[in-house]
């Protein structure tokens, strides 16, 4: 028996069986073909998100907020109410990025540059720990073909760096629950200390780990009433398990702990807490948010990312070693298909490949009787964590308000599942192949049909607006060139004050390109500034997000003898931008003109 496990099987060069098979044993794919394939992928992932960052700059109101720290003085260092946007870790990175005497936008871009490549190899080394190195490479190369994720690779936001630390936790979590070592327990708590310092979400390793817990205890006990004799091993195994996961819960709470107590010095969590809840629109909203999601993700979706899912698909069929279904005129049509449906909604196809990838796994675990208990037992905790992964997520993102950005971490748990999928129907471990029944046959060969379908009917039933007019573009450089029509406008050489209200992101750009006195505010002010007591020319901007407001109209209109329109700039935001505030699918044309311009004025004094 110890001799027969010594030996390569059939099913180490398969995808239907478990992590634990894979990384005990020697590896189906010769590694140094491996990373080589790892490496081009991640040379051609890198590429796109550098191209992406040639176009892009400082331009959501948030990355305004998390950028500008550098130029503030204490006690806040930060835009005024920074604390209710997100944590300090990335601002503090931008920070001292711009202290170490980065160019402003290569220090304010870079944190989220460089957490989108490294995510493309955490998510195939997760991949290929709780499967086969063919899921792990199909998974990267969605990661890195996603346009989704490269637009958002190249932006001063959280939620890049969030995925990158979630996929890191989760992973160290599972290896801890696989190999019961410490270790990758204080590495969980540390990668979710961070998450925590990122995002107010970062704590979502743990409620995953809580919940995966719980199934994990489930299915055990299930199992255990089929085999009595091994259920004070199961509830040993469980022990430990919750052992381990309460240390994470220890080390991740020790790290955000400093920064808690920091927060009652400014009124607690609860301001923060009550600003989030005003985005949450709950599960009669569930419906309604996953249509604008799909929306938005249409109107970004561009070539790339299909093309990705088709090299997935050649990558799977080419992998070495792998035993390939046979190819009958079904399956080929059905994976043809697969291909066709990135086309036509990609974040359909990713969504529900996914959940079939996921369902597969624990269709393959459960079937096939060649696993050992033990084996089986190793190879539970990764899918578990995936499942919850995705289903906790496919639950609660559209329960917020549809910013596209939330869907980061519920794309990457899809991809893990889409990668397994696409591998799944494409290779074959000979002992299921002999003894698949009819109805497990039918189902693999034409699961891709399904993902097919769906793509097709999102498509259809969430139509882009048809009234004319084109859709944003992908360039992100708009405020940066207004900031430059600001600098140019001289009317005088006299010194002058800024004051950009409600646009922090103006507000960097204006600081990065060198404008002596800038400041934000939140009022229209009725007094000059002044330097060494005497007052000088002052000029306020106001934008896109403040600009149409009544309330903002109607002080405008009490001061305006004292104010002189300078210029009014035209604004065209990028998709990234536009779609937080757009619903794609229903258009209103008259907001969108009234909310794309910036206006420039300038202070009569003394007063007429």
């Amino acid at each position: 028996m110890k001799r027969k496990r010594q030996q390569p099987s059939g099913r180490d060069a398969t995808v239907g069986v478990a992590p634990a098979e894979i990384s005990d044993r020697t590896p189906a794919f010769a590694p140094c073909r491996e990373y080589l394939l790892l490496a081009l992928i991640l040379l051609a992932g890198t590429a796109a998100r550098v191209v992406a960052y040639s176009n892009s700059s400082v331009e959501h109101y948030d990355e305004g907020v998390y950028a500008t720290r550098f130029w503030f003085a204490p006690p806040d260092y930060g835009y005024p109410l920074r604390r209710l946007h997100a944590p300090p870790l990335l601002p503090a990175i931008i920070q001292w990025g711009l202290i170490a005497g980065l160019p402003p936008k290569l220090a304010a871009l870079g944190p989220s540059l460089a957490a989108g490549c490294a995510t493309i190899v955490a998510i195939w080394w997760v991949a290929r720990s709780w499967f086969h190195p063919a899921v792990g490479l199909i998974a990267a190369t969605l990661c890195a073909g996603s346009e989704f994720h490269i637009a958002y690779s190249a932006s001063a936001l959280t939620d890049v760096l969030l995925t990158l630390w979630l996929i890191l936790a989760l992973q160290c979590l599972g290896f801890a629950w696989r190999f019961g070592e410490v270790r990758w327990s204080v590495l969980a708590g540390l990668f979710t200390g961070l998450a925590w310092w990122t995002k107010y979400t970062g704590w979502l390793p743990l409620a995953i780990g809580l919940t995966s817990l719980a199934v994990l205890a489930g299915i055990r006990g299930i199992a255990s009433w089929q085999r009595i004799r091994e259920s004070s091993d199961r509830q040993l195994t469980l022990v430990r398990q919750a052992a381990l996961l309460l240390l994470v819960v220890v080390i991740a709470g020790i790290i955000w702990l400093p920064y808690w107590i920091s927060l009652q010095f400014a009124g607690g969590y609860a301001p923060i807490a009550a600003n989030h809840a005003k985005y949450v629109v709950g599960l009669w909203g569930w419906p309604s948010g996953l249509g604008r999601q799909i929306a938005a993700q249409q109107v970004m979706q561009g070539w790339l990312g299909p093309l990705a899912v088709g090299s997935g698909v050649l990558l799977a069929t080419m992998f070495p070693r792998l035993a390939l279904r046979e190819m009958t005129l079904p399956r080929a049509v059905a994976l043809g298909w697969l291909v066709a449906a990135g086309y036509a909604s990609l974040f359909v196809t990713s969504i529900v490949g996914g959940a079939l990838g996921i369902v597969l796994g624990f269709w393959a675990l459960g079937a096939n009787s060649q696993i050992s208990p033990a084996e089986r037992e190793r190879s539970l905790p990764g899918l578990v964590l995936l499942s919850v992964w995705w289903c906790s997520l496919a639950l609660a993102t559209p329960c917020y308000w549809p910013y596209p950005r939330l869907v980061l971490p519920w794309l990457a748990a899809s991809w893990i599942g889409t990668a397994f999928f696409i591998a799944r129907i494409i290779s074959v471990e000979p002992a299921c192949k002999r003894a698949a029944s009819p109805v497990h046959r039918r189902f693999i060969g034409w699961s891709p049909t399904a993902v097919f379908v769906a793509s097709v009917v999102a498509a259809i039933l969430l139509p882009l607006d048809d009234v004319p007019g084109s859709l944003p573009g992908r360039d992100r450089r708009a405020l940066e060139s207004i900031a430059r029509q600001i600098r140019a406008i001289r009317p005088g050489d006299n010194l002058r004050a800024i004051y950009v209200y409600g646009e922090p992101a103006l507000l960097f750009q204006l600081l990065a390109a060198g404008e002596p006195i800038v400041s934000p505010l939140e009022y229209i002010p009725r007094q000059p500034a002044s330097k060494s007591g005497e007052p000088i020319e002052t000029w306020l901007v106001v934008g896109p997000h403040v600009l149409a407001e009544p309330a903002y109209q109607a002080a405008w209109q009490r001061v305006r003898p004292q104010w002189e329109i300078l210029q009014i700039i035209d604004y065209h935001p990028s998709q990234l931008v536009w779609l937080d505030d757009q619903d794609p699918t229903h258009r209103n044309r008259e907001r969108e003109q009234s909310a794309s311009r910036f206006q420039v004025a300038r202070l009569r004094w003394p007063p007429r």
